[in-house]
C-alpha cells in the first residue's frame, strides 16, 4: 500500500464470525451453528434482489444503473432489523461486501481436500482462482440452500443485472462470488500456508486489484467443474466402528468400498 501498488480495494476480514469463534462447549469448538438459536452462521443472509428493483422500478429510466444498485442495496442494509447477534453479524458483512466486484468467502472443512463452491454465471470470474490454488475440485449452483454469503451476492446480482439489462446498463463482467474449503482443521502448517497465500496474492494481481509479478503458475488441467447436485452423503447400513479405505481426495468408481465397519460388541 505504501508503494502505491493497491489500485484497486480490497477489504481482508481475517475472522469475520467473533461470535462463533467464542463458543466453547466442554472444550470443544462449535462454530458453524449459533449456540443460542442453533442457527448456522454462515446461511440466511438478507436477500437483497427483491427490494433493489423493486427501488429501482419507481426511478426514471436513465438512473437505473449499477452504481444505483449499490447505493440503494446498502441503503436497505443499513434500514433492516437485526434479531440478535447472528443478524448484526450478518448484516455487518453484507454492508462491507455489497458491491464489490469480487466476494471470496474462506473456510475449513472438517477433514477435505481442497475444494470450491460457486455459481456457473461467477465460473468464468473465480476459474483463475481455482487455477492458481490448483483446486481440483469445483461445485456449481446459482441457488442452493438458504443463502449463503457468496450466494446472497452472487445470485442477487444475477438478476439485479439481468434487470438492468433490459436498460442497457450491463456491466463489464458480474459479480463473481464463491466460497473456498481450504482443506481441513488439522491442514494448518507453512509451506501450505505459503503457498495459498501466493495464489490468493497471484489472483488479485489477475484481477488488477493489485499490482505484482507473481510466481504462482495457473493449473489448468486438474480442475472438475461438477454441479452441486452431484454430491451426496454416503449413508452407513449399521453402527460401529469406522475404518476408511479410502482418504480425502481418492478417486473412486462405482463399486468401491469406502470403509468397513466393525461391531464392537
Amino acid at each position: 500500500d505504501r508503494l502505491g501498488r493497491i489500485p484497486g480495494e480490497v477489504i481482508v476480514v481475517p475472522h469475520c464470525n467473533p461470535r462463533g469463534l467464542g463458543q466453547f462447549v466442554l472444550g470443544r469448538h462449535l462454530g458453524r451453528f449459533n449456540i443460542q438459536d442453533g442457527r448456522n452462521f454462515n446461511r440466511g443472509f438478507p436477500d437483497l434482489a427483491e427490494d433493489v428493483i423493486s427501488t429501482l422500478e419507481r426511478l426514471d429510466a436513465k438512473a437505473r444503473t449499477r452504481e444505483r444498485a449499490v447505493e440503494i442495496g446498502l441503503s436497505l442494509l443499513r434500514s433492516y432489523d437485526a434479531k440478535g447477534d447472528g443478524d448484526r453479524l450478518r448484516l455487518h458483512l453484507m454492508r462491507l461486501s455489497w458491491g464489490a466486484d469480487m466476494v471470496i468467502d474462506v473456510h475449513s472443512d472438517m477433514e477435505a481436500i481442497l475444494h470450491m463452491y460457486s455459481s456457473q454465471t461467477a465460473w468464468p470470474g473465480v476459474k483463475p482462482l481455482a487455477e492458481r490454488l490448483d483446486i481440483a475440485i469445483v461445485l456449481l449452483a446459482d441457488v442452493s440452500a438458504d443463502t449463503p454469503f457468496d450466494e446472497a451476492h452472487g445470485e442477487a446480482w444475477r438478476r439485479i443485472d439481468r434487470y438492468l439489462g433490459e436498460y442497457g446498463a450491463l456491466p463489464s463482467h458480474p459479480t463473481c462470488a464463491c466460497t473456498v474449503e481450504l482443506r481441513g482443521l488439522a491442514d494448518v502448517d507453512e509451506a501450505l500456508t505459503g503457498r495459498d497465500a501466493e495464489a490468493f496474492h497471484a489472483f488479485l494481481a489477475d484481477a488488477g486489484a493489485v499490482v505484482s509479478e507473481s510466481r504462482v503458475m495457473p493449473q489448468t488441467d486438474t480442475i472438475v467443474p461438477a454441479d452441486l447436485a452431484a454430491v451426496d452423503m454416503v449413508p452407513s447400513p449399521c453402527f460401529g466402528i469406522i475404518v476408511p479405505l479410502k482418504t480425502p481426495g481418492s478417486r473412486v468408481r462405482k463399486g468401491d468400498i469406502l470403509a468397513r465397519i466393525f461391531d464392537p460388541a
